[in-house]
């Protein structure tokens, strides 16, 4: 499904931030990265919420979804 692979690189988009911030010399250099981090960020989570959420809410049962409901906050 192209929308999983999507989230997927997105995944892997944030963790390449996060972890080039690690190698970061100056405060303005950290300030850049940081805002385009939340500005991915927030595009990532608002595209899971409205529309990769939803089409797998809608795909399973209702057992399936209390079953991933108990990973979800245990992980939390």
């Amino acid at each position: 499904d192209k929308t999983a692979e999507h989230s997927i690189h997105e995944h892997a988009e944030v963790n390449k931030a996060m972890n080039e911030l690690e190698h970061i010399n100056t405060v303005g250099e950290f300030q850049i990265a940081c805002n385009k981090l939340e500005a991915n960020l927030t595009h990532h989570v608002q595209e899971e919420e409205t529309i990769l959420l939803p089409k797998l809410e809608s795909k399973l049962t209702a057992s399936e979804l209390a079953e991933l409901y108990d990973v979800f906050v245990e992980a939390k």
